[in-house]
């Protein structure tokens, strides 16, 4: 908002940056829902409950109310860089295995997330990938 023409050409863009600066917050936000689709419906997506949506919200100024923190899958972050660390942990952790596990899923013939549970070599397979590249 800074940065934008308006602004920057406004002739009351002191007026208006004192206004931004006293009356509006930008959050940082993360969401994160894995969804997989209907069974025999590829382009319809599943509606399960679990996991539930996670909205993780930055709040370092503390202005948004803490009962919001209350509701299912809400996640207030009012410490600088806890955000970061959310998103790196989904980064290289959710996202990194379930990268890493559709190329062993596609070499071994698996169609559905489902199939690697309990299977002999994959889940081996993404046990070391956790303990030697994530961790």
């Amino acid at each position: 908002v800074r940065a934008c023409d308006y602004t920057a050409s406004a002739p009351d863009s002191e007026d208006f940056l004192r206004w931004l600066d006293a009356g509006v917050v930008f959050h940082n936000t993360m969401v994160d829902r894995i969804t997989s689709h209907r069974a025999g419906d590829p382009d319809v997506p599943r509606a399960e409950p679990l996991p539930a949506k996670a909205l993780v919200i930055e709040d370092l100024q503390g202005v948004l109310p803490e009962r919001l923190s209350t509701a299912p899958g809400i996640v207030l972050r009012r410490v600088a860089k806890q955000l970061e660390q959310d998103i790196a942990l989904k980064l290289r952790i959710a996202n990194g295995q379930h990268t890493a596990m559709v190329y062993a899923m596609a070499l071994g013939g698996l169609h559905t997330t489902d199939a690697c549970i309990g299977h002999p070599d994959l889940l081996p397979y993404l046990r070391a990938l956790y303990d030697r590249d994530v961790v």
